[in-house]
């Protein structure tokens, strides 16, 4: 019972900033490290499962998290590792800071759209996941969240965007926390990531605005719906506008390209039967190639 309690604290303990500028948060490219003990580094801002002990372990426990000269922005990116401790333990591998626990969280009170970043990694089994989980929240209550997943395997750093959910539109934030995990098959509720399991983050910052789709000025009215969609999503202009659109592009929150089908009425239907879930951003191209309007809808299963 009481290593089931610290598993699920570590899991619940997420990290607070001070956000600034542009939703841009602390330390976000990674680049400023501290020594905490010998041979053990955290980024600047952070506490890491380096140092965090749990009953059974053997400390020092690491380095589950390492500073990366392998980065893309900046000088250095953060690196976490599934291992094991000296005496064979299955250990948890996590970036936090310790709101409530330690510290107090640190006030944001502005509503991003977006998390963005730079990750890539190797999952040793195909159940691991790194995970980054944000939450807003105004007086300990949650007011919105976003969740970025990786799995499988990228030699090369790829952007990701993935919006923010906001369950409350009319209260602003007063706290962010994030928690960054390796996830796997291993141990109770898959909290531990296989060994061998690496991931790299680079690069991570809240956004007002979308990186992977310029925001364009309609030049059409497209009424979407049904949004959310577990089938189809039908697209519905006027007539008079549908003679002059070509295609409705389909790109995923990556940016990546995933259905182009034509406009040939006042209504163009999507299947969504074959999408995973998740946000996607759409893009009505005039005949002359031009982006007549664009916006996201989102698929549930």
């Amino acid at each position: 019972m009481k290593l089931h309690f610290y598993f699920s604290l570590l899991l619940s303990l997420l990290f607070s900033a001070q956000l600034f500028g542009q939703a841009q948060h602390e330390n976000s490219s990674f680049d400023n490290w501290s020594t905490i003990t010998t041979g053990l580094v955290e980024p600047d801002g952070f506490i890491t499962t380096n140092v965090v002990p749990f009953t059974g372990a053997t400390l020092p426990m690491g380095p589950f998290v390492e500073e990366t000269s392998d980065a893309v922005d900046g000088n250095s990116a953060m690196k976490m590792n599934a291992l094991t401790d000296t005496s064979g333990i299955f250990c948890i591998s996590g970036l936090y800071q310790l709101p409530n626990v330690f510290s107090a969280p640190k006030p944001y009170t502005d509503r991003p759209e977006f998390i963005q970043g730079s990750h890539k990694g190797t999952m040793a089994s195909a159940q691991d996941t790194a995970n980054i989980a944000v939450t807003f929240t105004n007086n300990g209550t949650t007011v919105g969240a976003a969740l970025v997943q990786f799995s499988g395997t990228s030699a090369t750093y790829d952007n990701f965007e993935v919006p923010v959910v906001w369950t409350d539109m009319t209260t602003l934030p007063d706290s962010v926390f994030v928690a960054i995990t390796l996830n796997g098959p291993n141990g109770p509720d898959n909290i531990f990531a296989t060994i061998g399991s690496e991931y790299y983050l680079d690069g991570l910052n809240f956004a007002l605005t979308s990186s992977i789709l310029s925001p364009v000025m309609p030049e059409v009215s497209v009424n979407i719906y049904p949004n959310p969609s577990t089938e189809y999503v039908n697209f519905e202009m006027a007539q008079e506008d549908a003679l002059d659109m070509i295609s409705l592009d389909i790109h995923d929150v990556n940016g990546r390209l995933v259905r182009s089908i034509p406009v040939d009425g006042s209504i163009t239907r999507l299947d969504v039967t074959s999408f995973t879930e998740g946000f996607y951003y759409y893009q009505l191209r005039g005949k002359e190639g031009f982006v007549a309007n664009g916006g996201k809808f989102s698929v549930v299963k």
